[in-house]
């Protein structure tokens, strides 16, 4: 999967209507998500990439930019 076909599927999966346009410049944190959103980005990546993405890690990000970086060089080219 590319990167951008995953930020993609988690704008799509993700309720993300209060934010406006989202690209992946966006700020967002995950703080300020619905607890249902996580859990769905987190099996997002259990699922697309079979990887544990922890939920203290993501507290850190601060855009989408952020949180796609957490498959590092599993997406394709």
């Amino acid at each position: 999967m590319k990167r951008e076909d995953f930020f993609n599927l988690i704008t799509s999966k993700c309720d993300l209507e209060d934010m406006g346009d989202v690209t992946p410049d966006t700020s967002t944190q995950i703080s300020d998500w619905d607890s249902l959103d996580v859990i769905t980005l987190l099996s997002l990546f259990k699922q697309e990439f079979k990887m544990t993405v922890n939920v203290n890690d993501l507290q850190n990000c601060s855009s989408f930019n952020d949180i796609l970086d957490f498959a590092g060089d599993k997406y394709d080219e």
